[in-house]
């Protein structure tokens, strides 16, 4: 049986294990996607990456979707790592998703573009431009919404930026395995901007495991500042935070 409550806007649900709350989010991607298709024929989200996406991905690559009508922009990309990296962002969404679905456009980050700052200008056109529909995201462990880590800005101007990945972001790229030391983590970053992810109508959240369990914590109980980056989904006013009881765990 699953908890619902509210803080501020966010609408928060804690489901018995990581499964359930991969399966829980997909239905709910795929209802509001529906609904967009419904409404205009065609519907624009954000594709998110890292561990806590897993089960939801898997979930999602399952429902009944006109993938065909769906557009897709993606999140975050590391700076200089190539798409056939085991750590790339785009390989990831290509293997857990894109693969499995007849997705009608894929706006993938070139990390590894000649001229990132470019990269991120293409980017921003394109996106600034659309009506965001539904965006998926995470929480870090430092408490980073996409990479923007504390202490983040919420009111950049633009929707895509280079950015500087910190210590404690850089560490859990290593701990969920993706890189074999601190090391060969890359430094920066390209990232969807705070307020480009606050444009689109509705927000859904996954986040599972114990690591993140003090990250939630924070963006619940810690007042909403940029110290706190994921703690701004309490203002949006449609957004979904789904938890287990591991991330959820120092919540009462």
């Amino acid at each position: 049986m699953a908890l619902t409550w509210t803080v501020d806007n966010l609408h928060i649900t804690v489901y018995d294990d990581k499964n359930l709350l991969g399966e829980a989010g997909a239905e709910l991607a795929s209802q509001h996607i529906n609904e967009a298709i419904e409404a205009k024929g065609h519907a624009v989200i954000v594709l998110a990456t890292g561990a806590s996406q897993f089960e939801f991905l898997d979930h999602l690559s399952g429902q009944v979707l006109k993938w065909a009508r769906v557009e897709a922009f993606h999140l975050d990309e590391y700076v200089g790592l190539p798409a056939t990296h085991p750590a790339s962002f785009r390989r990831y969404l290509q293997e857990r998703l894109l693969n499995k679905v007849d997705i009608r456009t894929f706006h993938a980050i070139i990390g590894d573009a000649d001229d990132v700052q470019a990269e991120c200008d293409r980017l921003d056109t394109l996106y600034r431009n659309k009506e965001i529909d539904v965006a998926f995201v995470g929480i870090g462990e430092n408490g980073h919404l996409a990479f923007n880590d504390p202490p983040a800005t919420f009111n950049d101007r633009v929707m895509y930026k280079i950015v500087q990945l910190d210590t404690a972001c850089r560490r859990q790229q290593m701990g969920e395995g993706w890189f074999k030391s601190l090391d060969d983590v890359p430094e920066q970053a390209i990232s969807m901007t705070i307020p480009g992810i606050m444009r689109a109508k509705t927000i859904i959240c996954s986040v599972p495991d114990l690591r993140k369990a003090q990250a939630v914590y924070n963006t619940l109980k810690g007042k909403i500042s940029g110290e706190y980056p994921a703690s701004i989904l309490r203002r949006h006013p449609r957004a979904y935070l789904l938890l287990d009881p591991n991330s959820a765990s120092k919540l009462t």
